[in-house]
């Protein structure tokens, strides 16, 4: 699988202050193969738990939007050469595109990718980021900034208050969410 180095565009990172409220807007940028690719991977990062999961909070339509609106036409081509690239690699492994992986299947693919990209970025420190890390950043900044994700699974205060460094936390406590 290549790198792809700027899969984050600037222009991505100044849309990340906006709150991404409700469903996001129909789009047709991704094809149906596309579209099926990022949501089960989106849902592998952040998957369902007693919080609601990538696909719970509509990440995978803003991802689509940001891919549309932000991107560059090269680094659409290196994002949709990514996800063709996984669906390849789960075609070799499992005789099947991505999308129709089991769950256990997709996380071990993008596990075993994962270790390989780790490996290789070891090898030369100053390689790109690949696919699989961008991605991920992505579905997490994607998440964060949907209204369910900042509300549901972290705690949203939009005005936090004074430090207190011995405040009492409990297993059930939730972090804040990062107010961009």
């Amino acid at each position: 699988m290549t790198g792809v180095g700027l899969l984050l565009p600037e222009a991505v990172l100044a849309r990340a202050g906006e709150i991404l409220e409700g469903a996001p807007p129909k789009r047709r940028f991704f094809n149906g193969t596309e579209k099926r690719i990022v949501a089960a991977f989106a849902e592998c990062v952040v998957p369902r738990t007693d919080t609601p999961g990538a696909a719970d909070v509509g990440a995978p339509g803003w991802i689509e939007i940001l891919v549309d609106d932000c991107y560059d036409y090269d680094d659409q081509m290196d994002f949709r050469e990514g996800l063709m690239e996984m669906d390849q690699a789960a075609r070799d492994r499992f005789g099947k595109g991505f999308s129709r992986l089991t769950y256990g299947q997709q996380v071990q693919l993008l596990t075993d990718l994962e270790r390989s990209d780790i490996a290789r970025a070891k090898a030369d420190p100053h390689a790109p980021p690949s696919f699989i890390r961008s991605f991920k950043d992505l579905v997490k900044l994607v998440y964060v900034s949907t209204e369910r994700g900042a509300n549901e699974a972290f705690s949203y205060v939009a005005i936090p208050g004074r430090y207190d460094g011995a405040a009492p936390v409990q297993p059930t406590t939730k972090v804040e969410a990062p107010v961009w």
